[in-house]
């Protein structure tokens, strides 16, 4: 709850790009932070920081899907909205099949490919370009 509260403000104020870009490294960081603390302490002594790590990882990825609902209408035109939502969720329901075959992988493997989606997320938010409102360019946000 906290995430999806933040996230709004962090997209209102930082724009687009930033706050998704924002929520992508944070989800990134908690997910190295796991890789770490999983390869130097062993995955099934994980300790009292492996709840903090995963909030992390949870807080990125959290904010950043409530940044997507909320930025569609910035990166698309009206036309095109409830399309290119139905795509993605089509997408998205066909990417979660194949979720529970990567989380009965061996350790480290399914961590790597989150924090690997993560970092993939955080680069290609960079070639977001959202529409004009008003006249006004959104491009700087």
């Amino acid at each position: 709850m906290i995430a999806d509260g933040l996230s709004g403000i962090f997209y209102s104020r930082l724009g687009v790009k930033i706050s998704l870009f924002g929520s992508f490294v944070i989800a990134l960081l908690g997910g190295l932070a796991i890789l770490i603390n999983g390869a130097l302490v062993g995955w099934d002594n994980a300790g009292y920081a492996f709840p903090i790590f995963v909030l992390f990882a949870k807080f990125g990825i959290a904010s950043s899907f409530n940044i997507v609902y909320v930025c569609n209408i910035d990166v698309f035109p009206t036309l095109f909205q409830a399309t290119s939502f139905g795509i993605v969720n089509f997408g998205a329901r066909l990417a979660s099949v194949f979720a529970p075959q990567v989380a009965e992988i061996n350790e480290p493997w399914p961590m790597l490919s989150f924090v690997a989606t993560a970092m993939i997320a955080a680069f290609l938010v960079n070639f977001l370009r959202p529409m004009a409102v008003e006249g006004i360019a959104t491009s700087s946000r």
